[in-house]
């Protein structure tokens, strides 16, 4: 049968309609734990999927907060009831009591003038852990509207005392007696720390891979005797020796 362009230009669309819907992964939210710095991406996070969210109705969206708080923030809204009354209200106080600006840039300061020190070069995971602290805090600090140039000579300092002795000499060896920068340290810290990795992937990697070693050959297997033991068992005892001794002394 015949169908009009109409009619198969609809069933063309419908068609590609349903192949270009794709389903999505759940979105999983972090729980925010009532640290300042990390409240901007938890908002930004919960506003995008729940807030404006329109399907959802102001009931789900309150106990989806609910859900997510841990902490003094889970303390901040609990006298509040379930009504669709009170997510307006819950957001007030969580935005009040964690969404200030300057609290929010205390805390970041506050992380970064408490770092963790690494005494050892070999301990990779706590030097990546020291980097991606700095870096993550640096960049929150400045889409807060504080340039590292502000505070970049105090952090510089902080982190050549957090840093293992070997990664100072490598940085000084390249930063020179000049004023230093905090990016071009970061940088150097950067470099330094990913070359390592690769180096220590690879050993790694090569001691996994190397051929088992062959047996010593003076190694005594089970069931066998060394040489020098067989020597020895094979001597007869020195009464056995004497007897037949003594036995051809009589018959001659």
């Amino acid at each position: 049968m015949f169908l009009p362009p109409s009619a198969s230009l609809a069933d063309s669309s419908a068609s590609t309609s349903r192949k270009t819907q794709v389903k999505l992964p759940k979105l999983e939210l972090k729980k925010f734990d009532s640290d300042h710095s990390k409240w901007i991406s938890f908002w930004d996070t919960f506003e995008a999927s729940v807030h404006k969210n329109k399907s959802l109705s102001a009931i789900d969206k309150l106990s989806y907060s609910i859900s997510r708080l841990e902490r003094s923030a889970a303390e901040a809204i609990s006298g509040l009831t379930l009504t669709a009354s009170n997510y307006n209200e819950a957001i007030e106080i969580l935005k009040g009591r964690f969404g200030n600006k300057q609290q929010i840039i205390n805390r970041h300061m506050e992380i970064l003038l408490n770092l963790d020190t690494v005494t050892s070069h070999l301990n990779m995971r706590s030097l990546r852990k020291l980097h991606d602290t700095v870096e993550s805090n640096v960049r929150s600090l400045k889409s807060l509207g504080v340039p590292h140039e502000t505070y970049g000579g105090l952090l510089s300092s902080i982190l050549m005392i957090k840093l293992p002795q070997d990664f100072c000499l490598v940085i000084t060896r390249e930063m020179g007696n000049d004023d230093w920068q905090l990016d071009q340290l970061l940088t150097i810290f950067k470099r330094e720390l990913e070359a390592r990795e690769r180096a220590w992937a690879l050993s790694v990697n090569g001691s996994q891979s190397l051929p088992p070693k062959p047996p010593k050959k003076n190694k005594r297997i089970h069931g066998q005797h060394s040489p020098f033991l067989m020597a020895i068992l094979m001597v007869p005892p020195a009464s056995t020796v004497k007897e037949n001794t003594h036995q051809g002394i009589v018959k001659h």
